[in-house]
């Protein structure tokens, strides 16, 4: 049965095995970037775990005595993937990134610009005879906010009078224990 490439998103089957030698090794997991799922660690492979032929550049081989094969060359790494696509165009977060410090070029700054008046705020000394008219008015508004709380009309059945007896139903409609 073949088997398919570790590398993550690769569809391939067959390919080379990891070497034996532990830094080379290390080199080959580090390259081809795959975490561990369960501990998000380095993901370590198992015997036959391969690294397709996609993955290798055409200088990793080396050509046998016959000349009918390629091998890898003792010392290569993976180094082909597809995260890490070489893209002469910009991606679309530098895009934006550079539109908004073209927008920001564009608009004039308006700090240390002498040509702005800029207003102040001025407080007023009120009087005695002023400070007093606030507090009456003051007064006279929370009296008429009061009078018309208390000439709330009656709703018949549905007034708070009908239920004042009960206090089944005032903790019922209400939470408190009673009127």
């Amino acid at each position: 049965m073949p088997q398919r490439c570790c590398v993550p998103g690769c569809k391939a089957s067959g390919g080379h095995r990891f070497p034996n030698d532990p830094t080379l090794r290390m080199k080959w997991r580090v390259a081809i970037r795959r975490t561990d799922v369960k501990t998000k660690k380095l993901w370590n492979p198992g015997q036959h775990d391969v690294v397709c032929y996609d993955h290798f550049l055409a200088t990793d081989y080396r050509r046998t005595l016959s000349g009918d094969r390629c091998r890898l060359t003792e010392n290569a790494i993976p180094s082909v993937f597809k995260f890490m696509k070489t893209c002469s165009e910009e991606s679309p977060r530098a895009k934006r990134f550079k539109s908004r410090s073209d927008a920001s070029l564009a608009i004039p700054h308006l700090i240390n610009d002498d040509s702005i008046d800029v207003q102040y705020e001025t407080e007023i000394e009120t009087t005695k005879e002023a400070q007093e008219s606030i507090i009456i008015n003051d007064i006279e508004s929370s009296q008429k906010s009061k009078n018309i709380q208390c000439d709330i009309p009656s709703f018949g059945k549905f007034s708070i009078e009908s239920f004042k007896e009960d206090n089944k139903i005032i903790n019922y409609y209400t939470g408190f224990p009673r009127f």
